[in-house]
């Protein structure tokens, strides 16, 4: 995949509005419609020439493990990283995310769709169990087996907690935006669906708990959001129903999905024009395939696409999933990542 991606850019010069070597405000070009996610200095380094973002995770529990008590040292550490990086040019999207076990919501029944709903329940000894049901063809329900939830970071965020959520994205989002970083762009959570395993609750609870107040502190900073990364478990429709029904459209400056056709990122464009919300469509996460033609596939399409529109700097972006894996057939990821597998 590196080499494909090194041919690609040797290739793409025509399409291309400015040169790749523009810095990230520059102007539209390969290198400021790209990103990789997760990637280290030598990552980034690598692809200098063809990547111009970078797509890191900022989380809530290690910033606030315990309620009220926040880690400024770990804080301080991404800043200086992110710092790092704008010294080579490179922009950082942080990801802020997940949820933290102390304000996870252990007593609740979400309404997922007509025909599915999630029950959480807290135990004696602290342990939350969720347990799934369905609708039958007669209108009754059936549940399926308890099973104690490991990944509390994934349930919602319990509706006493929303404000240490909300301040917990303040705080970072503050220190991002200092001078010395210079974010300005930041995502809410990640991969938020019923069926995609980082989400265990209703669509409508996630716009009201997380995206919603995350997007209000974000904006009352200044700073710009990027929406939670819908994944390809769910319909593009879905997504647009989902801002129509919470009234959202102004809660974001970017619509992001992840693993889509670019014919998608055309969909998700329109709607926004529809509703009179021009927004910026990113796809932070696309790749994470062992198909060998798919770069050389996938960014003359979306190229093409993005200069027939508007090629503004920070309209239109990719950021490939992953940089790396171990290089071992058993790691998750082996011979989908840029740099090794």
């Amino acid at each position: 995949m590196r080499a494909l991606l090194s041919t690609a850019l040797a290739l793409l010069p025509a399409l291309d509005a400015g040169s790749a070597e523009l810095p990230v405000d520059g102007g539209f070009s390969l290198r400021s419609a790209s990103g990789i996610c997760q990637a280290g200095p030598a990552q980034m380094a690598a692809f200098a020439a063809a990547a111009g973002w970078e797509r890191h995770d900022l989380s809530w529990s290690d910033y606030e493990p315990r309620r009220g008590s926040y880690q400024d040292a770990y804080l301080e550490h991404c800043a200086q990283q992110v710092a790092a990086y704008r010294t080579q040019g490179v922009s950082v999207l942080p990801m802020i995310g997940f949820g933290v076990d102390w304000a996870a919501d252990g007593d609740a029944t979400y309404q997922v769709d007509a025909q599915r709903r999630i029950t959480t329940h807290r135990r004696a000894d602290g342990q939350i169990v969720m347990q799934e049901s369905r609708r039958a063809g007669d209108g009754s329900w059936s549940a399926g087996e308890a099973h104690v939830v490991h990944d509390l970071d994934k349930l919602p965020i319990a509706a006493e907690h929303v404000a240490d959520w909300s301040e917990a994205v303040r705080r970072m989002a503050a220190r991002l935006m200092a001078p010395d970083c210079g974010v300005r762009y930041f995502q809410i959570w990640n991969d938020t669906h019923p069926d995609s395993g980082f989400w265990h609750g209703d669509m409508a609870t996630y716009m009201q708990r997380i995206h919603l107040p995350a997007a209000r502190a974000i904006h009352a900073l200044g700073g710009k959001v990027v929406y939670g990364g819908w994944p390809c478990c769910g319909p593009p429709q879905a997504l647009v129903e989902l801002l129509d029904k919470s009234d959202a459209w102004g809660s974001i400056d970017v619509i992001d999905a992840h693993y889509f056709p670019v014919e998608t990122m055309r969909y998700l464009h329109e709607a926004g024009e529809k509703r009179h919300h021009p927004l910026g469509v990113w796809q932070t996460e696309i790749g994470f395939t062992t198909e060998p033609t798919f770069i050389a596939n996938t960014y003359p399409r979306f190229l093409d696409w993005a200069l027939r529109n508007d090629p503004t700097p920070d309209r239109y972006k990719l950021f490939l999933f992953a940089a790396w894996s171990p290089d071992d057939p058993k790691a998750y990821g082996y011979g989908r990542t840029l740099m090794s597998g």
